[in-house]
């Protein structure tokens, strides 16, 4: 059996890369004839009959340990060297792990279709929703100003919609905020009782004052957000509740009444 060993060639340019040193690296590129042409991703190498992990490093590679040493100074390198390449994918789960605001924004810089893909067979879950799940507040701002779609549905079950996510994650009002402003439709069904078991009122109010002017907005039953807060043992919870849902069904009978009013006065 034939024994792989890692080059030593390998091992300097990771370590150039996780250091920061471009220098270095420019330098290591000459000396490993490492040119414009050069494999992407595993998969690519010209020799298949040796091992991914003993060949001099992929881009993608390169790409994953700047962003998780969070060198963007190697980043801009490489993205001059390869500037048609899309390798942002490769970074992004790292760089939101990071909550390096600066870093995540020169991803989706490079790459805007990162704000809307999924992050891989092991985390099946899109990348709005796997950052406001993990309460990177300001990682999400930037997300949603790049595009990422709030209403994004999750690929699994199992996994939360990007703004139940931003309410187990924590986020701040103004990020709640944003979601609506950016184009979220309401549509989240289990969304409002989410709110009332995190004790989140001020979601539950921007929710109400923001989705009464949604067509899709979904609202769960008074009374299993009544439910919900009694289990939590929070009565001022309870009173903003039949507050809100007072205010939202004086509205709705006020807007049937408008819409008779208009019919009788046409017949």
């Amino acid at each position: 059996m034939t024994d792989f060993t890692i080059p030593e060639e390998r091992r300097m340019i990771l370590e150039a890369i996780s250091n920061g040193d471009v220098k270095a690296l420019k330098s290591l590129f000459e000396e490993c004839n490492i040119g414009l042409v050069h494999p992407t991703c595993q998969g690519e190498y010209y020799d298949r009959t040796i091992p991914d992990a003993v060949q001099l490093p992929t881009v993608e590679t390169m790409t994953f340990y700047a962003c998780a040493s969070q060198r963007l100074d190697i980043l801009r390198f490489l993205c001059e060297k390869y500037p048609d390449e899309g390798f942002a994918y490769s970074g992004i789960r790292v760089a939101i792990d990071s909550g390096n605001a600066e870093l995540v924004k020169f991803l989706c810089e490079r790459d805007p279709s990162v704000v809307n893909a999924e992050l891989g067979d092991d985390c099946p879950v899109q990348v709005l929703g796997y950052a406001a799940q993990k309460g990177k507040d300001e990682i999400v701002k930037i997300l949603l100003e790049a595009g990422a779609d709030p209403n994004e549905p999750p690929s699994f079950r199992v996994n939360y919609w990007p703004f139940s996510a931003a309410i187990m994650g924590g986020l701040s009002t103004s990020t709640i905020e944003l979601y609506y402003d950016k184009g979220y439709n309401g549509y989240e069904s289990g969304a409002a009782s989410m709110a009332v078991r995190q004790s989140r009122p001020d979601i539950l109010e921007v929710m109400f004052r923001r989705g009464r002017h949604l067509p899709w907005a979904q609202f769960s039953e008074e009374k299993s957000l009544i439910d919900a807060a009694n289990e939590r043992k929070n009565p001022e919870m309870i009173t903003l509740i039949r507050r809100l849902y007072a205010d939202h069904n004086k509205r709705r009978k006020g807007r049937i009444s408008r819409m008779f009013s208009k019919f009788r006065s046409r017949s």
